[in-house]
Parts: structure tokens; C-alpha cells; sequence
């Protein structure tokens, strides 16, 4: 931690060369599934004065890291820009040279997240708040971010998931999920196009800090691509429908529906694409380890702790399908 501690405070003085005297302190953040966090405490002597600040330092861990690290300080740096609520980003490293890893510096933010107002009698104004600014993501047009990018239709970004699906297949030779797989490849011919756009990919409760003035911040943006606004959705439905409880799924999809003034039709096709998305990180990590999906070596632990969840998932599943996948259960039921 030291020899790190050094590296980041020598890289940190090289940027801002006007600050004279520069210290550091590091200390550890809650870690993500794929990225470590940690915080920064600088103080530094501009002109006669002696300053403080506190930036957070994202780590970005595996082989895919320099990419990451580029296309979530470019997504934050536009989205800043345009008046999107993000923290403010400061610094990109994306070489691996100043601590074998490449990383990026953002804004410290001294809030707390909205996960405690997804219960009891703030949920549903908190369903509203959440559902506004992603609706409000999804109406930026993507081509301010990516101005020279072809924009998928909604069968080329479900391709994707096919895609997703057959690296299952390469990486685990199991047969759980290929009932469930069909049944997605079945019914995407019928699925009705939208427009592309900006979607987070990882939007939930936790994801959204509420600043000591009462602003909400949009955290994390390393899943954050073009695509359907259907497969943003249901992905914050289903990880709010596994842990909370399904009530707040729905109550999140009625706030996005009124908002949007979009039926949001096929809602439950991306549902399905979501739960084998959730299934198949844990099925992937578990026979190669959690490293072939770009996550730390930890997430393995953290997903087998979750696996009350995994069984609503595939409740869910089950529910949307009713496709009974004995040998999934039964998997999930010895993690």
C-alpha cells in the first residue's frame, strides 16, 4: 500500500505541477465486482495557502481494464457536459505504468445511496425519482456522445446477447440454460424496434449517491453502452424485484411507463435476456473464474452469498416462461 500510496501521489503531482507540498492518503472504498475503490485525501500548498480535497481512484483490474477505464472517463466527461448528473471526473491513467493497473480520478461525493428509500413509504416517490433520470438518460440522443458511431437497432443489440450466450456454451459445456436460451432466440423476430440510446447497464439504487444538498449523482458507468432502452430497464427491474421484492420491480416499471408515455412493449422478453444475463455471470464465473468477465477474484465469493437472489431470479424466470429447469434449480440450490 505504501509503494502504491507513493506511485499515485508522484502521479497525482505531475498533473497538477502548481500545487507544491502535495500529500496523500489512501484508504480503502467498498470494492465493486469489477473495479477496486479507493479514497483519496490530498493537501497541497497553492500560493501561501494550504488546500484539501478528496478524489475517489476507480481500479480497473483485468485485461479489458485500459478500455474500461477510456470509455467510462469519456461516457462521465460528456454526460458532465450536457448537465447529465454525474460526479465531476478528473484524471485518466490508462497505461498500467504508475501502478499496474489503469485507472481513472473522479469527485469524492459525502452523500448516501438511495438504497434505504426503495422500502416501506418512500418507495414510490423514490420509484419516480429513480425512474426520471433514467428516463432522462434514455432521451439523450447518443450520437452527442459518439458522434461518428453506427446506431444499433433493437435486433442487433439482442444479437449481442446471443452472442453472450454462446460464449456460455464455450465456457461451460452445461445445458442449464439452453431451454431459456431458445426461448429468447425463438421470440426475437418479434421483438419491436426502438430507438437506440445511452443506456447505463448497471442503474439501480445503489448506483445513485443523494448529495448533502438534496442533488442526486448517477455512479458507475463501466457497463454504460448504445443500445435498447428495454434492456436497461429490465435489469434495474430484476435486481430491485430480487433484492427487494417484486412490488418495487413493478412499482419501478408503472413509474417509468407514466414518465416515458411509452407502453414499453416486450417488457417481458427483455426481462428473460436479464435474468440469463445475471445467471450466466454466475455459471461463467464459477467454471472459469470471475477474471474471464472482466470482475475481481472476490466476486465469486459475493455471488455465492447471493444466492437467495439467484433463486428469485430464476423464480422469475420461471414465471415469465414457464420453463421448469430442474437442473438449474438444483445447481443453485448447492451454492
Amino acid at each position: 500500500m505504501i509503494e502504491m500510496k507513493n506511485c499515485i501521489q508522484d502521479f497525482i503531482q505531475r498533473q497538477y505541477p502548481r500545487g507544491a507540498e502535495l500529500t496523500l492518503e489512501l484508504t480503502e472504498m467498498n470494492q465493486g465486482w469489477e473495479t477496486e475503490l479507493k479514497k483519496l485525501n490530498i493537501k497541497y500548498k497553492l500560493g501561501k495557502e494550504y488546500r484539501r480535497t478528496s478524489h475517489v481512484m476507480r481500479i480497473y483490474a483485468d485485461s479489458e481494464g485500459a478500455k474500461k477505464a477510456k470509455k467510462e472517463y469519456h461516457v462521465m466527461r460528456q454526460l458532465k457536459k450536457i448537465g447529465y448528473p454525474v460526479p465531476e471526473v478528473y484524471l485518466i491513467e490508462s497505461t498500467g505504468k504508475v501502478i499496474g493497473k489503469p485507472f481513472i480520478t473522479m469527485e469524492y461525493i459525502d452523500g448516501k445511496t438511495f438504497t434505504s428509500n426503495t422500502k416501506g413509504e418512500k418507495r414510490e416517490a423514490t420509484s419516480i425519482t429513480m425512474m426520471k433520470l433514467l428516463v432522462r438518460l434514455h432521451e439523450i440522443n447518443p450520437l452527442l456522445l459518439y458522434p461518428d458511431i453506427d446506431l444499433p437497432t433493437t435486433h442487433e443489440s439482442v444479437k449481442k446477447y446471443t452472442k453472450y450466450h454462446q460464449l456460455y456454451y464455450q465456457k461451460t459445456e452445461k445445458t442449464f440454460l439452453i431451454p431459456a436460451i431458445n426461448w429468447v432466440e425463438e421470440r426475437s423476430p418479434e421483438i419491436k424496434e426502438y430507438r437506440p440510446c445511452l443506456i447505463h447497464g448497471d442503474y439501480h439504487a445503489n448506483n445513485l449517491l443523494l448529495r448533502k444538498n438534496g442533488k442526486i449523482v448517477v455512479l458507475d458507468w463501466g457497463a454504460a453502452k448504445i443500445g435498447d432502452p428495454r434492456e436497461d430497464l429490465s435489469w434495474t427491474i430484476l435486481l430491485h424485484s430480487i433484492y427487494d421484492e417484486p412490488k418495487v420491480g413493478t412499482n419501478l416499471l408503472e413509474a417509468y411507463r407514466k414518465i416515458s408515455k411509452n407502453p414499453v412493449e416486450n417488457i417481458d422478453f427483455f426481462m428473460v435476456t436479464s435474468i440469463i444475463r445475471r445467471l450466466l455471470d454466475l455459471l461463467i464465473s464459477l467454471h472459469s473464474g470471475s477474471h474471464t468477465l472482466g470482475m475481481r477474484k472476490e466476486t465469486i465469493e459475493l455471488m455465492r452469498s447471493d444466492q437467495q437472489h439467484y433463486l428469485r431470479a430464476y423464480d422469475m424466470l420461471k414465471e415469465i416462461t414457464g420453463l421448469e429447469l430442474e437442473e438449474l434449480n438444483n445447481f443453485l440450490n448447492t451454492l
